[in-house]
């Protein structure tokens, strides 16, 4: 997904959910530069489940967009 039609629907999931905290993050699983991280909120429907991470320059990013 191109950076500006990923904004786009961080905009619009900002205006339906408003602002969100994380309850709890746990990683589920480690190996090198990949991971997988289930996270919750107090709003189920935006809860993420072993979510694709991967380590790219020395920092963790979200793998799946």
């Amino acid at each position: 997904m191109p950076r500006a039609g990923f904004l786009q629907v961080l905009a619009a999931a900002s205006q339906l959910y408003g602002p969100q905290e994380i309850v709890s993050l746990k990683v589920d699983q480690i190996s090198g530069d990949l991971g997988r991280v289930t996270s919750t909120y107090a709003n189920s429907e935006l809860n993420q489940r072993s979510e694709p991470w991967v380590r790219e320059n020395g920092v963790w990013r979200i793998d799946d967009c």
